[in-house]
């Protein structure tokens, strides 16, 4: 069972049409696991979860981002404390753990405003994490009247996906996303 409990805040700074803000989340993992439900052929299995403890791990994320006028662009991490869950002492007495890992998020962008009812927002996102390949996405979005957008997305590890969004009012918007894999993954994820 997981259960965890967050909490975020913000903070804005305003610089005429352009703004900077920061964001900050704090929060606590909670891990349990009822070993009388799990049933195991060999449960001296290092693998197993017969070992493992109870855990509750505190976590943080942060990230800046900057909303000028055509410029914006930010950063961000995930999991700064890289929380442990399921800890478990093997029959050697080596401790072994699952943690989640660090993410780390740039952004970048630019709108190009063709007209009135025109813009093209080109963006790049980045994204890192310790062990594992550097993803990139690349973005250009058409944006109609301020209202309806058309966007199209290719990722480094070999997805693709177009995005429709339309703003109701100020505070609904609705929207459909379709995604592609050019990867042996494409016979699994179907637009997922």
């Amino acid at each position: 069972q997981f259960t965890t409990a967050q909490a975020s805040g913000s903070y804005h700074i305003r610089m005429g049409a352009s703004s900077l803000s920061f964001g900050i989340r704090a929060g606590v993992f909670s891990w349990r696991i009822d070993k009388d439900k799990l049933q195991y052929e060999n449960s001296s299995d290092p693998a197993s979860l017969m070992n493992a403890s109870n855990s509750v791990s505190p976590n943080f994320d942060a990230g800046i981002f900057y909303n000028g006028k055509n410029l914006f662009g930010g950063v961000s991490a995930f999991n700064l404390t890289e929380p442990v869950f399921f800890t478990s002492v093997s029959g050697n007495g080596i401790e072994t753990g699952n943690k989640l890992k660090r993410h780390f998020f740039a952004i970048a962008g630019y709108r190009i405003r063709l007209n009135q009812n025109l813009m093209i927002r080109p963006s790049v996102l980045v994204k890192y994490t310790d062990g594992a390949p550097v993803n990139i996405d690349g973005n250009i979005a058409f944006v109609l009247k301020e209202r309806f957008h058309f966007a199209a997305t290719y990722r480094s590890s070999s997805m693709a996906s177009v995005m429709f969004e339309m703003y109701i009012n100020d505070k609904i918007r609705f929207g459909y996303a379709f995604d592609y894999t050019f990867n042996d993954l494409k016979n699994y994820a179907k637009n997922m």
